[in-house]
């Protein structure tokens, strides 16, 4: 988090006591002994609370602590607290139980690192270092080592800086280590100069310019620490401005008024480094059209003229769109003589020779120390221009070593797919002698916040920002562009003071389709690099990114036969019939694909694991219509008027319909088993639906898993995918026991991630909706309208469940309890296994019914509820009023899944 926002000591207070009148005073304890990690896991606060807390703190407040405002989620199962949420909690748990149960906390910290470090682990070795470091200093015996550790750790990355300016990765390690010492200053008060230290050369790192001005003698002043001479700050400036700072890196032009730069702060610090240190390479910044390439130089630009000794020249080539060899090199030698210092004549250039010896001339001066060339939009040039021009740039590189003034420069080239092919050609491509910066889209977050920045000016509810945010990001992804002019479009649609149209997104979506610069753009480069047939590979393996049924080309929609009246041209189709086609493989990734990864730069296309992918789910529904790309089916629908059913594959889960009306969720006092959060019993009505008759058993679960259900990026939430990538995941977890894998057994050993994946990937496979029910959905099918504890009544009744009291031990066919059917004639609703719901952690009743399966909804790493209970649970924990959860990526013997759909399947009774 930022400085500028980040909680202060009051905001940290007011937290940890909402926090606590939320659920309860002895959360507060949690709390306290949870913030001496760095990193929280759910495994770790299960320790903490069991070692220290057992019999005081519920369990329940392991998942309230991680799920609530007092931490944020920081990668898959780890959870983080903010610097001053932190530091408070620390010094309250000293002040209620004394430094003695602190320093408990840290031994066992340490005992849980020593444990991840022989075992393979979520976290990285410097997680695991940071951790250990941070149980330390709370340690009077291991403070100093720990302090040692880490002013060596400095020591060697600022002379690894002070030997080789340009080494990768040193300045990223250094910013680690300075915020790891101001996050530990509260314990490492006996130590303030180590504190001193690490804040300046945190503010080197960050604003070097500024740093220089306000404390110039600090900066050019090593430091003692511990007995070692540490290098002074002034190390991480260039070699050319580490001796005189007077003369160098001081502010003499103001900055450039320019908006937040959302997702590009590493990028923009890596094309900063560049500038200012050695040239070693020139730059190619590439991506696809309209992915910031622009406005991070505009930022670039901005950040280079806060350095005196850097001269800038910023040059958009669609100035010159169509310009000869000969007219450029004019150009360019015209707008550089008027960025430099007066006195460089630009006469007479009109070809690479004469260009080369004018910048010669024009660099050799004193009081030029560093010039900076940026050429945004090389594609705005013919192709035999851009040949010339590489030759020329490629000549300079080349001449660097034998004329040294030609080291003053910095070339940074802008584009897209004319970068690509110009690497590919016979011309001399800056890709052999240059660094490469690619843009891709934003994250989740980045793209939240920029709609949140372009509709700030509507005055809207917060929620309702959220809302329209997470639904863009749901279609667009991370699009900067797309989603910058679907804000801009809302923004104009709507009045100042007026509510939000409730199709805002949709009304946007459609004037973007209907005439848009982007699509023409990316129509034409289509055309002009004949990739339309690698286009329909693409979009034929990833066909059901869409999953609006309702959209021509999606899964369950009407195949589309063109575009839509007023719309982008329609491109060649193909004569075959695609509907009828089998679903093909992804293609596989590799940037060998040549016609993937242009396709990637003209702006369809992403990397997806293993495998591309379209780029986002609209992209991927405009372009399939205009392509003739429409989602196969396994199973057809029935047609208007046919008397027949197409018969189901056996693989295909069957349906029980649960007619629309209200029904008693939740316990009332005559429960006696009946937990808090189970209460009060309200009335709920919830329209018609269709549930699975049975859980999803091994033999139907098995196409998923043969199939491309593992494999397949388009199936997966953004957090599930990433925890398969990682985990390397390509079946159920007890998938080759055979004590659980019985074909016509409940599947188990699968989480929420792919429990959603599957529900997915059996959409596809159908062409027809099908989805993980709602938790009031689940308990509906369960009860019945009438409020019973189990499905057959509110007596408890042995023989009817596979529940603890069978005495099983593992799970049953799930046919095998006939007389346990809920009221709808479904079963094993309670016993065998538990059933993953769509429905996220934390709702508290009376249940507000919504949609849960929105992709934005999904998209969260959140912990889920699970309905029914197990065969290894006891009569209380089957009572269909019973609410569990558990972290999405639980993978256990007991958890298996049950689908549900909109509406009823063809071909099917339901």
């Amino acid at each position: 988090m930022d400085t500028a926002t980040a909680p202060t000591e009051d905001d940290a207070r007011q937290m940890v006591e909402r926090f606590v009148r939320r659920f309860d005073e002895s959360y507060r304890l949690l709390a306290c002994h949870a913030a001496l990690p760095l990193i929280l896991t759910p495994e770790l606060v299960h320790n903490l609370r069991n070692t220290f807390l057992r019999g005081q703190v519920p369990w329940v407040a392991e998942v309230d602590l991680l799920l609530s405002e007092l931490c944020r989620p920081v990668g898959y199962e780890q959870y983080a607290m903010d610097a001053a949420v932190r530091a408070y909690l620390i010094n309250d748990l000293q002040a209620r139980v004394g430094e003695r149960r602190l320093q408990d906390v840290a031994r066992l910290l340490i005992r849980y690192i020593h444990h991840l470090s022989r075992a393979r682990s979520i976290f990285s070795d410097p997680e695991l270092q940071a951790q250990q470091l941070a149980a330390m200093v709370c340690l009077d015996d291991q403070r100093e080592e720990a302090v040692h550790t880490l002013v060596e750790a400095l020591q060697k990355n600022l002379e690894a800086i002070a030997d080789s300016p340009t080494a990768t990765g040193t300045r990223a390690e250094l910013t680690r280590l300075t915020r790891l010492a101001q996050t530990l200053a509260p314990q490492m008060g006996a130590y303030p100069e180590l504190v001193t230290y690490a804040d300046l050369i945190r503010r080197m790192l960050a604003d070097p310019a500024r740093t220089l001005t306000e404390e110039p003698s600090q900066v050019q002043t090593p430091v003692t620490l511990l007995g070692q001479t540490m290098p002074a700050p002034g190390v991480l400036l260039p070699p050319e401005s580490r001796d005189s700072p007077d003369d160098h890196v001081t502010p003499t032009r103001p900055g450039l008024a320019l908006p937040p730069l959302y997702g590009r702060a590493t990028e923009l610090a890596l094309l900063q480094q560049f500038c200012l240190e050695p040239v070693n390479h020139y730059v190619v910044l590439y991506g696809a059209p309209q992915s910031g390439k622009t406005s991070l130089l505009r930022h670039l630009e901005a950040a280079l003229q806060q350095f005196a000794q850097v001269d800038v020249c910023r040059l958009d080539v669609q100035a010159i769109h169509g310009a000869t060899a000969e007219q450029v090199f004019a150009y360019l030698a015209t707008q550089i003589s008027q960025s430099l210092p007066a006195g460089v004549e630009a006469a007479g250039v009109e070809e690479g020779t004469t260009f080369l010896s004018f910048l010669i001339e024009a660099l050799d001066r004193d009081d030029i120390n560093r010039f900076v060339l940026m050429l945004d939009e090389w594609g705005a040039l013919p192709v035999a221009t851009r040949e010339k021009l590489a030759h020329t740039v490629r000549s300079i590189f080349a001449m660097r070593n034998e004329v040294p003034v030609l080291a003053k420069l910095q070339v940074i080239v802008s584009g897209g797919i004319e970068l690509y092919d110009l690497g590919r050609s016979e011309a001399s491509p800056p890709f052999n002698i240059c660094e490469e910066v690619y843009l891709g889209d934003l994250s989740e977050s980045e793209a939240v916040a920029l709609m949140w920045e372009d509709l700030g000016s509507l005055e809207l509810p917060e929620k309702l920002v959220d809302d329209l945010a997470y639904a863009t990001y749901d279609r667009v992804g991370g699009h900067p562009y797309l989603t910058r002019r679907i804000a801009e479009l809302v923004v104009q649609a709507t009045p100042p003071g007026e509510p939000l149209a409730a199709n805002a997104l949709a009304t946007a979506l459609g004037e973007i389709e209907r005439d848009d610069p982007l699509l023409g753009r990316i129509i034409d480069d289509l055309r002009a690099y004949q990739l339309e047939d690698a286009a329909r590979r693409l979009l034929r393996s990833m066909a059901t990114a869409s999953s609006d049924p309702s959209q021509p080309g999606s899964a369950g929609g009407p195949p589309a036969s063109g575009a839509k009246a007023g719309g982008p041209p329609a491109l060649p189709g193909e004569s075959e019939n695609v509907v009828d086609r089998p679903l093909s493989a992804p293609p596989p990734f590799t940037r060998l694909d040549d016609d993937m990864a242009r396709l990637e730069l003209i702006g369809l296309a992403r990397p997806a694991g293993e495998t591309w992918a379209p780029r986002n789910a609209w992209l991927a529904k405009v372009f399939g219509q205009l392509l003739d790309v429409a989602s196969p089916t396994v199973v057809a629908p029935l047609d208007a008027g046919a008397t027949t059913a197409t018969p189901l594959p056996a693989w295909v889960p069957q349906l029980i319909h649960i007619p629309a009306g209200s029904f008693l969720m939740g316990s009332s006092d005559a429960d006696s088993m009946a937990l808090h959060n189970e209460k009060p019993q309200h009335t709920l009505t919830l329209p018609d639906y269709w549930i699975g008759a049975m859980p999803v058993t091994n033999a139907q679960f098995q196409p998923f898993v043969q199939g491309d259900g593992y494999t397949n990026r388009t199936y997966w939430t953004m957090a599930g995918w990433a925890w398969r990538t990682e985990k390397k995941i390509s079946q159920p977890a007890y998938w080759n026991d055979l004590r659980w894998n019985g074909a016509q057994h409940p599947v188990v050993g699968v989480n929420w991630f792919e429990a959603v994946a599957y529900c997915r990937w059996l959409s596809a496979q159908t062409g027809h909706e099908f989805r993980l029910p709602s938790e009031a959905e689940w308990e509906k099918a369960a009860r019945g309208p009438d409020g019973r504890i189990w499905p057959w009544g509110n007596t408890w009744e042995r023989g009817r469940c596979n529940s603890k009291e069978a005495g099983l031990n593992q799970t049953t066919p799930v046919d095998q309890y006939p007389t346990g059917a809920s009221p709808y004639g479904v079963l094993d609703m309670v016993g065998n296994v538990w059933e993953w719901c769509a429905t996220q952690y934390g709702k508290w009743y009376p249940y507000q019914w919504k949609d849960e399966w929105q992709a934005a909804y999904l998209g969260t790493d959140w912990s889920r509820v699970l309905r029914g209970g197990s065969w290894n649970h006891e009569q209380k924990f089957v009572r269909v009023s019973y609410r569990e959860f558990y972290f999405p990526g639980s993978r256990y013997n007991s958890n298996g899944l049950r689908v549900a759909s909109h509406s009823p399947l063809p071909g099917s009774e339901s």
